[in-house]
């Protein structure tokens, strides 16, 4: 069985939207469940890998307060990774 084009950016949008609420709830448990373990976020003059940026939302040091997404936009190439 395939996973259809429909069913992936369903489940992109999904993990998106868990990532943002995790982020805002400082759920460090989803975070890890949903990012990727060699995810690196840039910042003006540093950087840092999930591990990282997971212990800054758990310590504190990044606290979001709000986010807003416009215009999220999922593109689907290529299917032959999500076969089952």
């Amino acid at each position: 069985m395939t996973t259809t084009d429909s069913q992936i950016e369903h489940d992109v949008r999904r993990l998106s939207s868990e990532l943002v609420a995790a982020l805002l709830q400082r759920d460090t448990a989803t975070l890890a469940r949903v990012m990727a373990r060699d995810c690196t976020f840039t910042y003006p003059l540093e950087g840092d890998g999930t591990e990282q940026f997971i212990a800054d939302v758990s310590s504190g040091d990044l606290n979001v307060e709000s986010m807003t997404r416009d215009n999220v936009e999922v593109r689907v190439f290529g299917t032959d990774c999500c076969a089952h």
